[in-house]
């Protein structure tokens, strides 16, 4: 669209009867073209011939309320200019005289330009920038509850970006009323049933204020026990101090049981309680019979532990025994 805007500035010499320029050359006038003039029909249309004090038959033209002098194509008329988005325009300058340089007349409408915004408080195009990104004015910042500081736009107190950096959206933490997942602050948090709550992929810390990852196995890092036990019975966070001071947990089997191909199992000693063989194997080759830890088979218990000697080996010594003792008391 055209965007040539000019205002024409002629003088008037008293003491001729004619119109002259600043060069002292008479002036052609055509009637409703001049910017000098003595009736209002000698101004373009939408204009009025405006006359100053002291009178001197002459006035300038002067476009009526709401209209601007454009010259296109060696034409001046008086065009209304747009006053907010959305206004019939033909020229680019209909559109700039009041909503800025950034707005242009677009298919017989004014719009802002690509990479502008339109401000309704200000009723002005600016130039956009999105949440993060350089500002020089809080109205570059898009999006509600935004503005700048030191150049950058941020969101206000209270408020967090939105994935497209385009909104503001309020601070909601766990427990707390919800309508989308990304009004959730908290890390791996979402909104299900209208509440933030962790993530099926994690788990509520003692305090309630924070999502912890589920550990998937023993050895996983962990925090609290909560992590371990949801997944692996028996279990939890061990705490350890590594050689550079750094305090790093790891699931492992809590006390009194034992592992087994990454399980936990209550730990059993011989002849004690049990339901599966698991529960005997801190002690070898010890295995739930009748639900008690009995020896295996082709095992013997001897002083607490499972011996492999046979059970007719351990006969035939008892019977060296008692023929040894017998040979006593015969002397």
């Amino acid at each position: 669209m055209p965007t040539r805007r000019e205002n024409m500035v002629m003088t008037v010499n008293n003491d001729q009867n004619g119109l002259f320029n600043s060069d002292d050359k008479p002036i052609t006038m055509r009637r409703g073209t001049a910017s000098v003039c003595r009736t209002n029909s000698d101004c373009p249309s939408n204009a009025y011939c405006e006359h100053y004090s002291p009178p001197t038959g002459f006035g300038v033209c002067s476009c009526l309320q709401g209209h601007f002098m454009l010259t296109y194509n060696n034409t001046r008329d008086c065009i209304r200019f747009a006053t907010a988005i959305g206004d019939f325009c033909q020229y680019d300058d209909q559109c700039q005289y009041l909503l800025s340089t950034d707005a242009e007349c677009r298919d017989n409408s004014c719009q802002c330009r690509e990479g502008t915004h339109y401000v309704e408080r200000e009723r002005r195009c600016y130039k956009t920038s999105y949440l993060g990104q350089y500002c020089r004015l809080t109205n570059n910042c898009i999006g509600d509850d935004t503005y700048c500081r030191d150049g950058i736009c941020v969101c206000a107190l209270g408020k967090h970006p939105n994935a497209g950096r385009n909104l503001c959206l309020p601070d909601v933490y766990l427990g707390e009323k919800c309508f989308r997942d990304e009004e959730c602050i908290t890390e791996s948090s979402h909104c299900s049933d209208d509440e933030c709550c962790c993530r099926v992929s994690h788990i509520l810390n003692q305090a309630r204020n924070q999502c912890l990852p589920i550990a998937g196995k023993l050895y996983d890092l962990c925090e609290e026990d909560l992590q371990c036990l949801h997944r692996v019975p028996y279990s939890r966070c061990h705490i350890g101090v590594q050689m550079n001071g750094d305090r790093v947990g790891k699931c492992t089997c809590a006390n009194g049981f034992h592992e087994i191909s990454y399980k936990c199992y209550p730990s059993v000693y011989l002849n004690g309680i049990c339901e599966v063989d698991e529960n005997c194997a801190i002690n070898p080759d010890t295995v739930c019979i009748n639900g008690r830890c009995r020896c295996a088979d082709h095992m013997i218990e001897v002083d607490g532990q499972c011996s492999a000697a046979t059970r007719n080996v351990l006969f035939s010594i008892q019977i060296i025994v008692l023929l040894g003792i017998k040979q006593l008391f015969l002397y």
